[in-house]
Parts: structure tokens; C-alpha cells; sequence
């Protein structure tokens, strides 16, 4: 097999091409500026006195009412719409594996087992018998056949004309998918993906009901039929997605008889419906108030680190197309300062690109993230760029600004101009489209726990967002080759102490050679919960993944 990338995106569209553009299931333009389920939201909720969500009820009756910043009318699988949005998905349905998180092993979930060829490229699911969707219809192979048609076939009519979702799966390197029987569904791969099995627990890979699919059409988002532990039954637009329990379950019938998201955008309004017990839980309370949260009683689960933040380059601009300003860029950052200010001490200085959570990661790295002002002083001066402007862009909600201005501090310290801009989704979605942008600040999350994931959606020459932001591919096409076999030889590599070296390889290749993204930090996401709450999975919250069937209330 050669080691020339098989490309796992269309480079017409990707997750942020969609977070750019869509227009969703609930009338409201998603506000961007995250990739890969990274949205930042900023719609407004509804609360009434104290803090208390509209709606809301007592949650001593095993109800479970958990905060979201923001949520729209439809969770369709093929779509990135919010993060309260997958969360819900992840209680509708499920797909063939699960990931927990407490480990990054793939577990059986609707399929029961599974077969590899010995080329690997042959995926061989046994779909789980007897298990009814929410609509009383039987899981069947075709299911996932049909559900799956919605994702890869573009002519497909039920297909949301938003949907990117393939790409989660594969893209080209899936190259067919087809129920042999009902209790057979056969993946036939280009290439050999080692990440594949973690790729059939995403949100977008879940089984939808085939009879509702065909009822409802594009339309299946803004009311799922799944098979997972609650089923849908309302969305109230600014304010809640209520789910009730599925006592048909599978895995038994789950405790909690309600699972009510509640969206509440606004943080201080969080905090007090904590305080008063209005809301159970939530991953979306504000770092710089878990302490106060925390000495008032309620309890904090630190999750594992998944989420990167980190500065992004256009190579295509001409202030940064010199790998020494670059580097000094790089150089430049206090990432302790963002650590202990910007996220009050729920994060973690990098490494490399991949966290600890996540295979890949290795203390060698950090060196790559080293802080060394006079060193940088020195690049920018050889490079000729010292008094030079140059613009950084952010979003202008949550922790953003605060980040934005250790940025600006920093690149201002090393002799750089910088004018940071903080800016609505739709403007710095559209500046980045027309190919606007210098530097921007981002954050990638890890929907599933695989490095190539995170990596290959952000850095692959045939991705979307490398094209689209960082101009690798178009800038310096000798390296892009490179990292694109390493890629290639990371995902298809069986052996894990193998596989940990090309990823070591890969990181240190793309700092030293490329350094398109530089790393800000490792943040950490806390999940805050009352006392009486019990059963949910940190590890999972920490990277907005939703598994609520042993949660209980009270």
C-alpha cells in the first residue's frame, strides 16, 4: 500500500464549512467560529426570577435538568448545530460502537460484535437482535444502511442540504456500506483506518428509524427516532429540549424518567439556577466561577483534557509566510498566563497537538511549547518583520476576549503590531471566506477519542479547513506530501507503540516544518453538579459527549 494520502474529506465542505453557512432546523443562523463540533454559540435563553429556567420543574422525581448554552430546532446526525444539539443526539441514538471515554476502546453498542478482514479494509457487523427504535420499529442492518445513505449520498432526498457528516465517517475512504441481511451490515474501506471503529461512535454514525427517515425527510432532525434511552418529545424554541425515558432500552430501562436540556446562554443566569438548584448540572458553567460553585457545595468532576485551544495561520498572507516569524510567533505565547487567567487553572500547558487523554501525546513535546521571549525577538529580527502589523481575529463571547488579549500581549512583547479583532460568528465566518484573515484563535474538541480526529480534519491536504484557513496545501506542497503520508501511516498502523511514534513524528514534523497552528493550551472541562446527582460520565462532558442511561437524580 502506498503511503500517499487517501483522502478522508470533501474538500467542498467540512464541519466549519457548514458552521460558516447553514442555515438550521430551528430559523436561527448558527454563530460559528469552532471547528469540529467547536461552535461557540451565543443565543439567548429564557429564565424566569432567580435564575430559574422557564419551564423548568422540581427535579427530585428523577428529571434530570441539565444546562446547555445553546440548542436549535433540529439534532439531525448528518449536521453540527450545536453542542446542546449532539448532546441530545447522543441520548436519541446510538450507533455500532460506544466509547465511554474512561478508556478509548471501542465496545460493542448496536452491533454486537464485528469481524476485520485480514487486509483490514473489510468491516464485518453483527447488528444486535431485538432492539426496538423509539417508534417500536426493529434495528436492523438496513437501518444503518439507510442512515448512512442520508450522510454519503448527496441525492439522497432526506439528506439536511447542510450535511457534512461523511467526512466523520471516512469520506472517500469509505467505499461502500450495505446491509448483506438484517443482522449484517458489511464497511468496505480504500485503506487501512485503525481510527474506524471509534469513528462508528460519533454522534453523526447513530441508526435512525428507516420508516421515520421516510416520513419525515430532511425534517428527521427536528424530531430523531433513535434507539438510545430517551426519546424525543418537544423543543421549545429559546428554551428547552425535553426527552422522556425509553423503557424499551436495550442496555434496561434507564432511571431517570426525564432528561430535560435546558438552554441557558447567559453565565451568571447559570451560576444561580446552580445555586438554586433550578438546574442539576451542566459542562458549560463559566471556569472563572467553579470555585464559587464548588465552596457552596455543589460538586466538581474534573474531566480529562480533550479539547485544544490554539493560534491558526494563513500561510498565504505574507506576514506570516516566513517560517521564522512563525516561530517566533510560536515562541511568543504565555501559555502559563492563559492557563491560570483565562481559564482560572482548567487547562494545562501543551505539548504537542494531541492531548494526554488521547493516544500520541508525549512529554517530549512540549519543548515544541515553549515560551522564550528574546528568542523570538531574535526570529522576528532576522525574519526583517520587527514594528510589523498583523491582525488576529476572535470571537466575541465567553473566554475568547480574554484569550484575545494575552494573545495581543504577547505578540506586542516580541516587536509584532497586532490588531485583534473581536468579531460576530457570521463576520469572522465570512472574513475567513474571503480569505481575510492573518491569525485567528480556535479551539478543536475530540468527538472520538483517536488523535486522527482531531488531526487529519485539521491538517490533511484534501481538508476543507486546510484549504480553507490555513493554505498548507497551496503554500508548501513538499511538506503537505509529507504530512500527508505520515497521516496515512498513523491511521492505518495496527501496532499502538508504533502507531504513538509516527504521531510523535508527525508533531514534531509539523512544528518544526509547518507551524500553521500553533498550541495555546489544553483546556479542561469541568462538569458541575448537585450533590443528589449521580451517574454521569465527566469524561465524557469534558468533551460534550452525553450518556445519561445510569444518571440518577435524588
Amino acid at each position: 500500500m502506498s503511503l500517499s494520502a487517501v483522502p478522508l474529506h470533501d474538500a467542498g465542505i467540512d464541519r466549519r464549512a457548514f458552521l460558516r453557512s447553514a442555515v438550521l432546523g430551528g430559523g436561527l443562523l448558527l454563530a460559528p467560529g469552532a471547528l469540529a463540533a467547536c461552535s461557540r454559540p451565543n443565543a439567548s435563553g429564557s429564565t424566569s426570577d432567580g435564575g430559574t429556567p422557564a419551564g423548568a420543574t422540581n427535579s427530585t422525581d428523577g428529571q434530570l435538568i441539565f444546562a446547555v448554552d445553546q440548542l436549535t430546532g433540529s439534532s439531525d446526525p448528518g449536521t453540527f448545530a450545536s453542542f446542546g444539539n449532539w448532546m441530545v443526539i447522543d441520548c436519541i441514538a446510538r450507533g455500532l460502537t460506544h466509547v465511554d471515554y474512561e478508556t478509548s476502546e471501542p465496545k460493542p453498542a448496536l452491533a454486537e460484535s464485528w469481524t476485520v478482514s485480514a487486509d483490514q479494509l473489510t468491516y464485518t457487523f453483527k447488528i444486535r437482535s431485538g432492539v426496538k427504535f423509539h417508534d417500536g420499529t426493529t434495528v436492523s442492518a438496513k437501518d444503518f444502511e439507510r442512515s448512512w445513505r442520508r450522510l454519503f449520498d448527496e441525492k439522497d432526498p432526506t439528506r439536511d442540504p447542510t450535511t457534512y457528516a461523511s467526512v466523520e465517517l471516512g469520506g472517500a475512504n469509505v467505499t461502500s456500506y450495505k446491509a448483506v441481511d438484517d443482522a449484517t451490515f458489511v464497511v468496505k474501506l480504500a485503506a487501512p483506518d485503525v481510527a474506524f471503529l471509534g469513528r462508528c461512535s460519533n454522534p453523526n454514525s447513530v441508526a435512525l428509524s428507516s420508516t421515520a427517515i421516510e416520513k419525515q425527510g430532511a425534517k428527521i432532525g427536528q424530531a430523531l427516532v433513535g434507539s438510545g434511552p430517551y426519546k424525543f418529545v418537544s423543543f421549545s424554541e429559546g428554551q428547552s429540549v425535553i426527552l422522556e425515558r425509553f423503557d424499551d432500552y436495550w442496555e434496561g430501562k434507564p432511571t431517570l424518567s426525564k432528561v430535560v436540556f435546558q438552554i441557558l446562554p447567559d453565565p451568571s443566569s447559570l451560576v444561580s439556577a446552580l445555586s438554586s438548584s433550578a438546574v442539576n448540572a451542566t459542562c458549560f458553567a463559566p471556569v472563572s466561577n467553579v470555585a464559587r460553585l464548588k465552596s457552596s457545595g455543589l460538586v466538581v468532576e474534573q474531566a480529562k483534557p480533550y479539547i485544544d485551544i490554539y493560534l491558526g495561520m494563513n500561510l498565504s498572507k505574507p506576514i506570516v509566510a516566513d517560517l521564522k516569524v512563525r516561530q517566533a510567533i510560536n515562541l511568543a505565547i504565555d501559555r502559563q498566563a492563559v492557563v491560570s487567567s483565562v481559564f482560572a487553572g482548567a487547562g494545562a500547558v501543551p505539548g504537542g497537538m494531541v492531548t494526554p487523554a488521547e493516544l500520541g501525546y508525549d512529554d517530549s513535546l512540549k519543548p515544541l511549547s515553549t515560551m522564550d521571549v528574546e528568542k523570538a525577538k531574535a526570529l522576528l529580527s532576522e525574519a526583517g518583520a520587527v514594528g510589523k502589523a498583523i491582525k488576529v481575529m476572535a470571537v466575541n463571547i465567553l473566554f475568547w476576549p480574554s484569550l484575545g488579549q494575552v494573545i495581543e500581549a504577547n505578540l506586542t512583547a516580541i516587536g509584532l503590531k497586532p490588531k485583534i479583532e473581536y468579531l460576530d460568528g457570521a463576520t469572522y465566518g465570512d472574513r475567513a471566506t474571503k480569505n481575510e484573515h492573518e491569525l485567528f484563535i480556535e479551539q478543536r474538541s475530540a468527538f472520538v477519542a483517536d488523535p486522527d480526529n482531531k488531526l487529519t480534519p485539521l491538517l490533511a491536504g484534501d481538508s476543507g479547513y486546510n484549504k480553507a484557513w490555513l493554505h498548507v496545501d497551496s503554500v508548501l506542497p513538499e511538506q503537505q506530501k509529507k504530512l500527508d503520508q505520515l497521516l496515512t501511516a498513523a491511521r492505518g498502523e495496527p501496532d499502538q507503540a508504533k502507531r504513538k511514534a509516527l504521531y510523535v513524528e508527525l508533531q514534531t514534523f509539523w512544528t518544526e516544518e509547518i507551524l500553521a497552528i500553533a498550541m495555546v493550551a489544553y483546556r479542561y472541562l469541568p462538569t458541575v453538579q448537585q450533590k443528589q446527582v449521580h451517574g454521569l460520565n465527566p469524561d465524557a462532558l469534558g468533551t460534550y459527549r452525553t450518556f445519561f442511561e445510569k444518571a440518577t437524580v435524588g
